[in-house]
């Protein structure tokens, strides 16, 4: 998908289905920026990355959006 995006084929990088190991692992071996809000805060709520980085939940936003 980051090689679709490179080539303009895709806008975004969606992550709506993914789980805590599996968008910590996209995270630390992306190479675009994070923007990431379609997650269920149940998921993030006690896990420590979330109370560190104080990432919001609120809507969906595609990751990578617009942004390289």
């Amino acid at each position: 998908m980051e090689e679709a995006k490179k080539l303009g084929l895709a806008r975004s990088i969606g992550i709506s289905n993914f789980n805590v190991s599996q968008i910590e692992r996209l995270l630390a071996n992306s190479k675009f920026n994070k923007d990431y809000r379609v997650v269920w805060p149940s998921a993030w709520q006690d896990h420590p990355y979330y109370s560190m980085e104080r990432k919001d939940v609120p809507g969906a936003d595609p990751f990578g959006w617009n942004r390289e």
